[in-house]
């Protein structure tokens, strides 16, 4: 790997993070973007516009943006967060390849976490993981990441429409 940057600043939410990562490219641009924001997020819809907004910014770029799937602390209210299993957990609907922070601190679908994985604390806002359940998600994106930079997409036809049987998208191979 050339080089990469994972981006999510911890008190900030989707917006900020895109400002942040915008005036950054004016400086350099790296190979892969791995886009990390959204617990800061009030809604799911939020941290969408910011996602597709930093999509957008990877094709003027070039560079490859990874996204993760985020997860939400187990109180947040139903109608702050709308997607499935309590978090952004639909990320691969928006990008080809991303890493799943949810499942490191998830115990279930449902997205109650590992006793200890959130941080409950007085002083706490509520919506990150404790030291725990960070370390759990860094663990995540040192597995994950190496195995998705080691795959590209293969652009022979595999069927007669050129698709994945399975799933009607792209196919991966080790490069």
């Amino acid at each position: 790997v050339d080089n990469f940057t994972i981006i999510g600043i911890p008190g900030y939410d989707s917006g900020q993070v895109f400002e942040m990562l915008s005036n950054a490219l004016k400086y350099g641009c790296p190979r892969y973007v791995v886009w990390g924001p959204g617990m800061n997020d009030s809604t799911v819809i939020k941290h969408r516009v910011w996602l597709v907004e930093a999509i957008k910014l990877s094709k003027k770029y070039g560079f490859e943006l990874i996204g993760c799937k985020i997860p939400y602390p187990e109180n947040q209210s139903t109608h702050e967060i709308t997607s499935k299993a309590g978090g952004i957990t639909d990320i691969d609907l928006y990008c080809e390849r991303w890493i799943d922070l949810f499942a490191a601190v998830s115990a279930d679908a449902e997205g109650h976490w590992y006793d200890g994985y959130h941080d409950t604390d007085d002083s706490s806002d509520d919506k990150h993981p404790s030291v725990l359940g960070a370390i759990a998600m860094a663990a995540q994106v040192l597995t994950d990441f190496p195995e998705i930079v080691n795959y590209v997409t293969v652009e022979d036809n595999i069927t007669e429409n050129g698709t994945n049987p399975v799933t009607g998208g792209a196919v991966y191979e080790r490069s």
